[in-house]
């Protein structure tokens, strides 16, 4: 059985599900996962994930090492921040301010995407 599933923040999901409060670090994406392969009551996968995804798939896969036999984790970053020792990111200002704007776009975006889809507006966190 193959399980596909898109992340909250993803376009083909009812905005209304993206509490921008909740979803600022990856744990709730690792709550998700796990509930996702709990209701299909999976109890031994091989999870394969790309780029965020991947690294979703490595938090749960620590939070709960028994469910996952195999990791294929592809462009996955080990940090999102460059660092004192570490140049392969970003840094934190830059990360803010996509932040701001993905926000912004992200809330404009829906509105539309929303009434073609599901025929009315988003409501505002």
């Amino acid at each position: 059985t193959v399980i596909l599933y898109d992340l909250v923040c993803a376009g083909s999901v009812n905005p209304d599900y993206l509490d921008f409060h909740r979803y600022t670090t990856l744990d709730p994406y690792v709550d998700d996962l796990l509930n996702i392969l709990d209701a299909h009551r999976v109890d031994r996968c091989s999870y394969v994930g790309h780029s965020v995804s991947a690294m979703i798939g490595l938090l749960a896969s620590i939070r709960r090492p028994e469910l996952f036999s195999k990791l294929i984790l592809i462009g996955a970053s080990p940090r999102f921040l460059n660092d004192k020792d570490y140049h392969g990111a970003t840094n934190r200002a830059r990360s803010r301010r996509f932040s701001r704007r993905w926000r912004r776009i992200t809330r404009r975006g829906c509105r539309y995407s929303r009434r073609w889809r599901w025929g009315r507006t988003c409501r505002r966190r």
